[in-house]
């Protein structure tokens, strides 16, 4: 009989927020994907948790489609930042292999990517700095990169995250319970 008075609510994401200064490299789960409808092109928007350098921050990106000119038509325009996400959080097979943008593919998997820190004034006339991602940054975290961010994330949260793919590209890429 209570249950049924108290209300349910939604449980929001924490976001944790932090400046990181310029060049900063960072290792980032992406926690969340999907698509979007910008002014000129759809995209992609990702959250992403950082893991290295510190862990449990947020960011949000957004990779847009290129447009052909010719005909409206949308397209991902090769060493973009929609194919570079793509090339950092997909497999080699995966990545060759896909025929369409799937954004839901791109959830739990690990990219690397350098910030930038900007600042932009607000309505109310404040300045406000933010750090984003610098353009054409985004990869495949390193071999010592994807290793520390293995044993710091175990070491926080103590649960095994699944192996790096292999050579062959026929492993996960980072998967598992981020």
């Amino acid at each position: 009989m209570i249950e049924e008075a108290i209300p349910t609510a939604a449980h929001p994401d924490l976001k944790r927020r932090k400046l990181f200064p310029d060049g900063t490299e960072i290792v980032a789960a992406i926690n969340g994907a999907e698509r979007t409808q910008g002014r000129f092109a759809p995209g992609i928007a990702v959250e992403l948790k950082t893991i290295l350098l510190e862990l449990g921050y947020s960011l949000r990106h957004q990779a847009w489609f290129s447009t052909r000119k010719a005909d409206g038509s949308h397209f991902v325009k090769p060493g973009g930042d929609l194919d570079l996400l793509q090339q950092a959080a997909l497999t080699d097979v995966e990545f060759f292999v896909n025929s369409k943008v799937d954004a839901e593919r791109l959830i739990g998997r690990l990219v690397a990517f350098d910030v930038e820190v900007v600042e932009y004034e607000t309505e109310d006339g404040t300045l406000k700095k933010v750090n984003n991602i610098v353009e054409g940054s985004i990869r495949k975290p390193s071999e010592e990169e994807f290793e520390k961010s293995i044993r710091e994330w175990e070491a926080k949260e103590d649960q095994p995250v699944a192996s790096r793919s292999t050579s062959d590209g026929s492993g996960s890429r980072g998967e598992g319970k981020l």
